[in-house]
């Protein structure tokens, strides 16, 4: 059955994502490989592992940005190196002795924009409104060259949002949450706000940890766990989104989120531990009502 699509629904869609999500919400994406299981102490914490980084590819976009080239490779570290210490993982003294190898990717993701799309759309009225007006006019025959030439271009449009949309929903960890929205028949909010995101430059930061001690080994490149984070770029500057990608990384660095999570880093955030469950026995027994329904009173 195809999914009921309603533009008013959509736009309200939108319209509530837009303002729910504000210009620095950042999106983490975290996956470790089956099996991992990141080792822990006798109190359940995670036990403190050594890393280097691995300086991986940059991605400059589209658009020319001096907060973004301006950032060294260094200056990024230094900032993840603090999220990264959250979850106890700490800066190894060589490269030998470390028990990862954090390879980082980072930059911007490029969307498609079409400058002719106003044109575009116009021409795809005009010629669906000449063929409607031929068709009445002529009794049932009509020329459908014009209409069919500007579904093509349509399409094709449609084709090239969609190819930029699949890149970035796979270069930011959106795609399995992203397909399972699409399952639904009719397109939540959540599917609005991902597709939002993916129609929009983001700045990203991507950490990939490998098994360094396999690799010295048995010369062996074994991925642990990916994290990816990302924040809108437009109304941001990357220097200060790092930070904020950052810290809302160090809640998911090493882990397996089954769900992509949407994070406001200026909202409060706190914890909740629960102590050890005491079992103090049954609950007395109620006192038996009257045969009016009433409770009799405790003697």
């Amino acid at each position: 059955m195809p999914r009921i699509r309603s533009a008013l629904f959509a736009a309200a869609a939108l319209a509530a994502a837009v303002s729910a999500i504000g210009k620095s919400a950042v999106a983490a994406s975290a996956t470790a490989v089956p099996g991992y299981v990141r080792p822990s102490n006798e109190a359940g914490q995670p036990r403190p592992e050594s890393y280097v980084f691995a300086e991986g590819r940059f991605f400059d976009g589209s658009s020319v940005d001096r907060s973004l080239t301006h950032t060294t490779f260094a200056d990024i570290t230094r900032v993840l190196a603090t999220g990264l210490a959250k979850q106890n993982y700490y800066p190894a003294e060589d490269v030998d002795s470390a028990q990862l190898v954090i390879l980082v990717h980072w930059g911007t993701t490029t969307v498609y924009e079409d400058p002719n799309r106003i044109e575009t759309v116009a021409n795809l009225h005009a010629a669906a409104s000449a063929y409607q007006e031929a068709y009445s006019a002529s009794g049932g025959i009509a020329d459908a060259s014009a209409l069919n030439a500007a579904l093509m271009n349509s399409e094709m449009d449609a084709q090239l949002h969609a190819s930029a949309e699949a890149r970035n929903a796979s270069l930011l960890g959106y795609r399995s949450s992203l397909e399972k929205e699409e399952r639904n028949m009719m397109m939540s909010s959540d599917e609005m706000s991902m597709r939002f995101d993916l129609a929009q430059e983001r700045y990203f930061v991507i950490l990939m940890a490998y098994d360094n001690q396999l690799r010295m080994r048995e010369k062996q490149s074994k991925v642990l766990w990916i994290t990816r984070l990302s924040i809108r770029s437009i109304g941001n500057d990357f220097t200060e989104a790092l930070a904020n990608l950052s810290n809302v990384g160090s809640d998911v660095f090493g882990k397996q989120v089954d769900t992509l999570l949407r994070v406001d880093p200026a909202a409060p955030r706190g914890t909740v531990t629960l102590g050890e469950l005491k079992v103090i026995g049954p609950a007395d027994d109620p006192p038996a009502d009257d045969d009016d329904g009433k409770r009799k009173p405790d003697r």
